[in-house]
Formats: structure tokens, sequence, C-alpha cells
């Protein structure tokens, strides 16, 4: 029997369920009673132990469900509702791509076109272009999905939907503006976890959580010096002496800078490139200041044991990418910590590679792993990252080979 007690709560399990139903039906029927698997009695007994079973399941899913650290899903993004915060649902990457082709050629809204190497990734138009008479137009595009779809210059080329008239296409910024997909219950936990630090009495603690409390922040670390010599959280000598710096991934300047006026002590400087004018209410203005991180783009190389199709390397790729940036997958359900300033531990990768060739090519190892900021790593070692910078991981940046 299932049950709650000061303990917490004990489930009782399909194997104990069957083992008392058929207990209790050979104390009525007698110990001759046939409840085999293949008797009608048994089989009867065993559609009441898993009913039963679902049923205990099913206590335990809102037990659990009762705690942020054991909600889930639907559930948790209810129970986080009691803390002021809300699931974050996500976002759609952009990007301007410019197609050309004879002029007056009509693009119609919804039209697809995918990335070069990934065919996964796949944009939309969302208005209606017209080619002009310089035979190209530059045309918006959304990702068919949410979430983190980078696309590096020139890469999202391949017309999906045939318009006669549209002959090429290509994204001419940089890279995507890239979107984010809907948060993950790891996630939202740890954003809950930060939460209930508002009202901390470290001032730093209760600005990073504020901070990471905005929609569009992704990552934030606070650095203080309450000292009265110069420090550097890498053992130079950045920060003057009574001091704060907020490193920011994302957010607005005025969301940024409205949490750092009401979060900062008395007295104290805030640094940063970053600048934003906040009034009082007496009409003063004062300056905020912070820092956005400075990007260190990762570059994998994953030496196998022997070829694999581009299927599985393609799903290698897009599991380091995931875990690189932080997301939990199915496959891979631990998430590298992706802060500002946090090093890559090269050796953590073995394990993500790992659940995709155990899905996929079991049989195939791993012979090394080589990482670093440059194209054509030839280093095997963890690359520490500046405490004012962040790690960023792409699929594009991984080549798996033999």
């Amino acid at each position: 029997m299932s049950t709650i007690d000061e303990t917490g709560f004990t489930r009782t399990r399909l194997d104990e369920r069957l083992a008392q139903l058929e207990a209790d039906a050979r104390s009525i029927f007698g110990a001759d009673i046939d409840l085999g698997v293949e008797s009608p009695d048994g089989q009867f007994l065993g559609v009441l132990a898993e009913g039963f079973a679902d049923v205990d399941e099913l206590i335990e899913t809102v037990y659990n469900g009762l705690s942020p650290r054991g909600a889930a899903g639907a559930m948790l993004s209810r129970i986080v509702e009691l803390n002021g915060i809300t699931r974050r649902e996500g976002g759609y990457s952009s990007a301007t791509v410019r197609c050309a082709g004879t002029v007056g050629t009509v693009i119609p809204a919804g039209s697809l076109v995918a990335h070069s190497a990934n065919g996964a990734i796949v944009f939309q138009t969302i208005a209606e272009a017209t080619i002009a008479a310089v035979g190209y137009v530059d045309v918006s595009m959304l990702a068919t999905e949410k979430g983190a779809l980078a696309a590096e210059i020139g890469t999202i080329t391949k017309i999906l939907t045939v318009v006669s008239g549209w002959q090429t296409a290509t994204n001419s910024a940089a890279r995507a503006v890239v979107g984010s997909a809907v948060e993950t219950d790891f996630a939202l936990r740890a954003r809950r976890t930060a939460s209930v630090a508002f009202p901390s009495q470290s001032i730093a603690d209760g600005m990073a959580a504020a901070l990471a409390d905005l929609d569009t922040v992704a990552h934030v670390k606070v650095y203080e010096n309450e000292s009265s010599v110069a420090w550097d959280p890498d053992g130079g000598t950045e920060m003057e002496p009574h001091s704060m710096l907020a490193v920011v991934d994302g957010g607005t300047a005025a969301e940024i800078a409205d949490v750092l006026w009401r979060k900062r002590s008395l007295g104290v400087t805030m640094l940063g490139s970053e600048e934003e004018d906040v009034t009082d209410a007496a009409g003063i203005d004062h300056t905020m200041r912070w820092d956005e991180p400075s990007e260190s783009l990762i570059y994998i190389t994953a030496e196998l044991s022997q070829v694999v199709s581009s299927t599985v390397s393609d799903a290698i790729s897009a599991a380091l990418e995931s875990w690189g940036n932080g997301v939990a997958t199915l496959a891979y359900p631990i998430a590298r910590d992706a802060n500002i300033g946090e090093e890559v531990v090269l050796t953590q990768m073995y394990g993500v590679i790992y659940s995709v060739l155990g899905e996929q090519a079991a049989g195939v190892t791993v012979d090394a792993i080589k990482i670093g900021i440059a194209p054509g790593p030839t280093l095997s070692v963890d690359i520490v990252i500046a405490y004012d910078a962040i790690a960023r991981f792409s699929a594009d940046r991984v080549v798996v080979t033999t």
C-alpha cells in the first residue's frame, strides 16, 4: 500500500501490487488456484495490478509536484508562479536573407530557405517580397522553430519553396539573430532558486538574481571589490577599490540600468563600458555601467575509431552544441554550466558523444577530442574562459573525423 508519512511518499511498485493480489486470491480460493501468466485469473490480476500501479505513479507525481524540486512540465510552470516568475516561452531566430533572381519576381510570405549544411534549420519569409530592379531584395526571415538556431554568413542558401524567377538566397549578416528555446525544467528550477535571492543580504547576490530574472537576459555574473586596493577576478588589477562590475549577456539597456540602480550599494562605483542613465525621484540622472561578455568561440574536433554516417555526425555536433550552451536534452540530460567565466572541461564531452554513439552507432569509440578557440584545434586540454567572457558552442564549429 502506498503511504505518505513523516518520511515522505513511499510508492508500492507493480510487482508488489501483483504479489499482494495473488496472495489475496490464494487466501480466498485456495493455494491450488492457477495464477500463471497465461491463465484467465492470472491475466485478470495482472490488469488490476497495472491499474493500481498507474494510480500509485500518478499520486507520486502529484506529491513530487508540490515542490519545485520535484515538479516537472506544466506543474513546475504553475508552482514557480508563487515566486513571481513564469517559464520563458522562447523565441525564433531571425536573419536577413538576400534573395536574387528575375526582376519583378514575387516571393510569397512563408517561403522557406534551409541551412546549407543542416537541413533541419529552416527559415521562412514573414512578408511578401518582390525582387527589385537591382536584381535582388533583402528579406526578413524567421526560423520555423524556436531555439538558438545560429547561422554563419552565407549558410542560409537552400531554397525549399520553388518560385519561378527566384534563383539564389544567402544571408548577408555575420550570423542570424539567435532566438532561444522554450526554457527547460532544469533552467527554470535554477532561475526559481536564484529568484529567492532577491531580498538577500548580499548586494551582489541580489543584483545577480534580479538581472537573471529579466526575460531577455541569458547569463549574468556580478563581481564586487569591497576592498581598498585594486583587484581583478583573473588576478590582475582591473577593478578599482569599492566597485562592482555586472557582466550581462542579453537584456535591454533600460532594464539592466533600472536593476543596477535599485540593487547597487550606496557609494559603490559601477564599472563597465556599457552605460545608461537612470533618473531618480528628484529628477537627477545617474549613470549605470556594466559590461557585455566577450565571446570565446569553441572549436571541437572529435576523432572516432571508425567512419560514421552524416546523420550520426550531425547528431554529435548538435549534442555538443546543446550541452556546451547549457541546454539539457533527453539524450544527455546533464547540461554544462554555461555561465559567464565558466571554463570548458574537455573530459565532459566524452559522455556527450557516447550518448549519441550508444543510440546510433554502438561499437564506435572516441579516440581523441581536441578543443580550442580557433579552427583546427590541436590541444586536448580544458579551456579557461576569462571572467568577463562566455564560451559559445555551435554545431558548425564541430568536426567529426577518424
